[in-house]
């Protein structure tokens, strides 16, 4: 196996021990797959309620929202070293109410090339990995509880597939 499949497959293993919500949590995040569509990087992120009851939240405190989440788009290969410059646009969301059921999520994208100009049309996406932080938190006004993760780039072909529920 050569450095980058080993690479590949550590970063999947990782990212598949993460999947299951801990038991006790109320809100489970996760980052479900990103995907290349006409030279524009998209994050899937999920929102699980695995709480008793429903939850209401501001469309803004979702990651997808205002600035609610943390992102970092990391050259991992043969750029290695480099962590691609982030674009902050100023945006009022309208206050719009998002309901999560029970058992249930919510999920959106984030359009990764418009806040890194840089990484669409990159030529080793491969080796691209993204690394995001948020506070769930934000979803119930309780205390901070930070979470995070990354997740590998993939080329089109290959998308990762997470669990179906993880508050089960």
């Amino acid at each position: 196996m050569n450095i980058s499949a080993f690479r590949s497959a550590l970063i999947l293993i990782i990212f598949t021990i993460s999947m299951t919500a801990s038991a006790g949590e109320k809100f489970y995040v996760r980052a479900d797959s990103v995907r290349i569509e006409h030279d524009n990087v998209r994050l899937k992120m999920s929102v699980w309620n695995c709480s008793e009851s429903p939850v209401n939240t501001q469309l803004a405190y979702l990651p997808w929202g205002e600035h609610a989440i943390g992102l970092i788009a990391y050259a991992a290969g043969q750029m290695s070293g480099q962590a691609f410059s982030q674009v902050t646009y100023i945006e009022d969301f309208p206050g719009k109410d998002v309901l999560i059921p029970t058992n249930s999520s919510v999920t959106n994208e984030i359009n990764l090339s418009r806040l890194f100009p840089k990484l669409s049309g990159y030529k080793y996406m491969k080796d691209v990995v993204i690394f995001w932080v948020y506070d769930k938190g934000l979803l119930d006004h309780s205390s901070s509880n930070y979470v995070g993760g990354m997740i590998q780039v993939l080329p089109t072909n290959q998308i990762f597939t997470s669990p179906s529920n993880p508050c089960k």
